[in-house]
């Protein structure tokens, strides 16, 4: 009888080869996509104030601290009584950009990621949001200007890629404000 080791070997090698393919092809496809990443994230935490703010005529106490206690952002966001978003920069919720709390008859908050790179801030405005959000604005500061893109304003809803390029800066401030 004829022994071949060298070809148990590779068999050996081929079936370790093959689960390591199939590996990398499951974990690419379970791999962060960062712009749906954003999307996500910024929808989560408007839903869950949405759903918190249901039976209410508006969203009067809403700011970052509400939406710590009452778990309104998913858990590994929230970090010593403050939210990072997963480009693990600070949010400020409420009614304005420093996160001051919403007020009576408010029908409108916003989300404020601050000091965001270029691309970041690239990534994060020329999202395709879903208009079921209810997003009105978005402002968009920095050390050269400040700008506030609406619908059908002179800098309009939604921003383009090419747009954001123009816009972001080396540090930037964005505020999400949302009805």
């Amino acid at each position: 009888m004829l022994k071949l080791p060298h070809i148990r070997s590779i068999s050996k090698i081929s079936v370790i080869v093959i689960g390591l393919l199939v590996f990398l092809v499951i974990m690419i496809g379970f791999w962060p996509k960062s712009e749906k990443n954003i999307t996500q994230e910024v929808e989560s935490i408007n839903l869950a104030i949405r759903r918190h703010y249901q039976k209410q005529a508006d969203f009067r106490g809403l700011n970052t601290e509400t939406v710590v206690r009452e778990s309104l952002a998913p858990a590994f966001m929230i970090r010593q009584n403050k939210i990072f978003s997963r480009m693990n920069r600070e949010i400020f919720i409420g009614r304005d950009e420093q996160g001051h709390t919403c007020l009576p008859t408010d029908q409108f908050f916003a989300l404020t990621y601050l000091n965001l790179d270029k691309n970041m801030c690239k990534n994060l405005i020329s999202q395709p949001f879903d208009i079921s959000l209810g997003l009105r604005e978005i402002t968009l500061s920095n050390d050269q200007s400040s700008q506030t893109f609406s619908y059908g304003g002179d800098l309009s809803l939604p921003i383009t890629p090419e747009v954001a390029e123009k816009h972001c800066q080396t540090l930037n401030t964005v505020v999400l404000v949302f009805e």
